[in-house]
């Protein structure tokens, strides 16, 4: 269990060392070599461990704190049935060491009955052992998987009881209230935390983030202003206060934070993250240019990660289209449409861009492409927009007539729409159906009748008549 370990953190480095630079032969007792192992799978070392275990079985065989160990090595190699296999014939049914390690295997196992009998057993053996809540934290980790997070609460409460100072459990204890929307119950642990040790960066961040579940975003900023005082070169900070000003439209300052997270983030992922972040504050601000540059370099780190990034390419295409650079927006399209078809916006931007360049049925096949998969509603309507009046123009009038069908199936309340279609109902000699769409819309707009009539000159007598 963890709560072993700070027992052996003063002979660790010097131990490592000495193990390291020994020959075969060198001797190590039983507890060195549990600390040497331990110390490998703190790094998720496992060859080292298993290597060092080699070397202690030789010399200590059959020994039960290293058949636990064996145990161990498995389960971080995730092999659970084989870590479960170590402890079948323990010696000692009642060691609690090997007790935890069953148990944390068995629920990885989905044996949750098991599990939770050898966590009791270790309870009621411990139960007045001065970390006990340490272990009830141990036991509360072990059920990480999300079908368990209640049985997590319930070791979480039992720790709680026992020790209400104890900083590591009330943050796990909020984060699994968090997971739960127990958003009250988790501020009002954090804050217990902090009242403790207000020095926890990450706390703060947390609280931040349930503060703002709650919508309380003038608390949430003061939490992560007191995050970023007690630590300037997290990424996770000011990528956090960036996202909360992006949130109130504070778009400058969120540049600013952005950035600033972009210099202090380390792994690829994480200053992807952060152009990508910086790239929808540019576009935010109509600041193209900057934008595409953002998109660009974000879909170069997600190369470099082996990932197709469709949200980055559609930001391209779009910024492409703002600053009119046709050729390239359309290759991007083209990537767009073949990796992802079952997007819409690349083949809204497709189409808009082929119209751009007048090829008119390609385009005209891409935004009907769109309107079969499409459900973005402002984009839908801008396609019928589109479509609608190229129809019209070319006197296609049963591709028009589609369209608008369409579009009032989309938004029936869109006036607009209904006018076109009227006119698109007239110049298909369906002057019934025109003139009943038209009588209604005139009664609520005045402009209809004379919108009507400039794409209709001809109709003016029949709706003076109609008016009468």
């Amino acid at each position: 269990m963890s709560r072993k370990n700070k027992n052996f953190e003063s002979k660790r480095t010097e131990l490592i060392e000495r193990f390291e630079t020994s020959s075969n032969n060198a001797y190590f007792d039983v507890e060195e070599f549990e600390i040497i192992i331990e110390y490998y799978l703190n790094f998720f070392d496992t060859e080292s461990a298993e290597k060092a275990l080699k070397i202690a079985f030789a010399l200590h065989p059959n020994n039960p704190e290293l058949l636990i160990k064996k145990s161990v090595i498995n389960f971080y190699k995730e092999d659970f049935n084989a870590a479960l296999q170590c402890l079948k014939n323990f010696p000692n049914p009642d060691d609690t060491e090997m007790l935890f390690w069953k148990g944390k295997a068995l629920v990885e196992l989905d044996y949750i009955d098991e599990a939770c009998e050898c966590f009791e057993t270790i309870a009621e053996m411990e139960q007045d052992d001065e970390l006990f809540d340490d272990l009830c934290l141990d036991i509360a980790q072990a059920f990480h998987n999300e079908r368990f997070r209640q049985i997590s609460i319930d070791w979480l409460q039992k720790g709680y009881a026992f020790n209400k100072k104890n900083c590591e459990l009330i943050n796990y204890y909020a984060f699994q209230c968090t997971f739960l929307n127990r958003n009250e119950e988790a501020i009002k642990l954090l804050n217990e935390s902090l009242d403790l040790n207000p020095y926890q960066s990450a706390v703060w961040v947390q609280l931040c983030e349930n503060l703002l579940q709650i919508g309380k975003h003038n608390e949430a900023m003061e939490a992560i202003d007191f995050a970023v005082l007690l630590d300037k070169e997290s990424y996770i900070i000011w990528k956090t206060k960036g996202e909360l000003l992006c949130d109130i439209k504070e778009v400058d300052e969120a540049i600013d934070c952005f950035s600033k997270a972009k210099d202090c983030a380390i792994s690829l992922s994480e200053k992807s993250e952060c152009y990508f972040l910086l790239a929808t504050c540019f576009e935010e601000k109509r600041d193209y240019k900057n934008a595409l540059s953002c998109y660009q370099e974000n879909i170069r780190l997600n190369m470099m990660l082996g990932i197709k990034d469709s949200e980055s390419l559609l930001g391209c295409a779009f910024s492409m289209i703002r600053l009119e650079k046709y050729e390239d927006g359309l290759k991007i399209c083209d990537e767009i449409t073949n990796e992802f078809p079952d997007i819409e916006a690349g083949w809204f931007y497709k189409g808009e861009i082929l119209f751009e360049f007048d090829r008119i049925d390609e385009a005209t096949d891409c935004l009907l492409k769109f309107m079969e998969i499409g459900e973005n509603q402002e984009l839908l309507l801008s396609v019928v927009d589109l479509l609608g009046k190229k129809f019209l123009e070319n006197e296609n009038f049963e591709n028009a007539l589609k369209i608008y069908n369409k579009g009032v199936q989309i938004n029936k309340n869109d006036d607009k729409i209904k006018l076109l279609l009227s006119i698109t109902h007239y110049k298909l000699n369906n002057k019934t159906k025109a003139f009943e769409i038209l009588k209604e819309l005139a009664g609520r707009d005045t402009d209809a009748i004379p919108f009507f009539t400039d794409f209709c000159p001809e109709a003016k007598e029949e709706i003076n008549l109609l008016l009468k």
